[in-house]
């Protein structure tokens, strides 16, 4: 951290032209027109957009330093990636006021920390099967399976890491850790019991 400051502080302003090639989406959201076409709500930026780059950070040391970027230009904008985190965070805390929900991902376990009445569950498996199925749903071979599979897993930790500063999957995190290979009926009855306590 103190690295990307002294970065930022050294070069970040010098570097700002960054920002555009990493964060393309901020250009187009500086047009008015194309504005106009991104659906409304907190982030404005469009389903497509924040899909494409929810739960995702590429090379976090990169990121920070785009980051610092941001916050050094005249419009004291927030880093895409970091409005969507907190337009979400603001999602799941208003569903967990409301009532019993059940929220994937978006790193709920970490937002609802402090949440008495929310259980925790992470679901895992062994890399086979998860490659296995991985292959099976999106019809392709093991070996890119295999690929998919890391690649999407470390995006994952990494989104995880840099916006919780924890291990993604950590035993710690959660009440409860499930594997999957165990069936669904199993990991109902396993869930079921631990709302009962």
């Amino acid at each position: 951290m103190f690295l990307v400051g002294f970065i930022d502080r050294l070069i970040g302003k010098k570097l700002a032209f960054l920002k555009d090639m990493i964060f393309p989406e901020s250009v187009s959201a500086e047009n008015k027109n194309e504005a106009k076409e991104q659906t409304a709500g907190t982030t404005g930026y469009t389903p497509e957009f924040v899909k494409k780059n929810e739960e995702i950070m590429t090379n976090s040391l990169l990121y920070d330093l785009v980051n610092q970027m941001y916050l050094n230009t005249d419009r004291q904008d927030e880093a895409p990636k970091d409005k969507i985190f907190e337009a979400e965070c603001q999602v799941v805390r208003n569903l967990a006021k409301k009532g019993n929900c059940v929220i994937v991902g978006r790193c709920a376990d970490y937002v609802l920390r402090n949440s008495g009445n929310c259980l925790k569950v992470f679901f895992s498996a062994p890399l086979v099967s998860r490659i296995r199925r991985v292959a099976q749903r999106q019809n392709i071979s093991e070996g890119e399976a295999k690929a998919t599979v890391q690649k999407n897993e470390k995006l994952r930790a990494d989104n995880y890491r840099y916006y919780t500063r924890r291990m993604w999957g950590a035993a710690g995190n959660f009440d409860l850790s499930l594997n999957t290979d165990f069936g669904e009926e199993f990991i109902e009855n396993c869930i079921r019991s631990a709302m009962k306590l």
